[in-house]
């Protein structure tokens, strides 16, 4: 952090190169709170190839199931279908909200570290 009488000493384009510096940071962070919060409304690739496979396979077996009368077999393959579709999707969604939280561990860290660094040099 730039304190004022640091931020008067500087020139304007040297003082709007730090405030833009530190709104990109502020952005970063807050990018990444808000995928740890789950928030983000970005779908993964293989999300949207599951639920096409997904809805590919229901058309399939109501289709076979149909011709051959068994319906059943359409009852219990969809069920499976379903849940082992909604289950990928849940763990891939907490995947990448760890990932986000470890992110942010890490920035917070390096940003903890930065400060504590130029508090000791001002000192020294």
């Amino acid at each position: 952090m730039w304190t004022k009488a640091e931020m008067d000493k500087l020139t304007v384009e040297q003082q709007d190169v730090v405030a833009r510096f530190e709104l990109s940071i502020a952005r970063q962070r807050e990018q990444l709170l808000k995928e740890a919060r789950g928030d983000s409304n970005r779908r993964n690739v293989l999300e949207g190839i599951s639920f096409a496979v997904l809805g590919y396979g229901f058309f399939v077996l109501f289709f076979h199931a149909s011709q051959k009368g068994e319906m059943y077999v359409w009852y219990a393959c969809s069920g499976l279908l379903l849940v082992n579709a909604l289950l990928y999707i849940h763990t891939a969604r907490v995947h990448r909200r760890l990932d986000a939280l470890l992110k942010l561990l890490d920035f917070d860290r390096k940003s903890k570290d930065d400060s504590n660094n130029s508090k000791t040099e001002k000192a020294g």
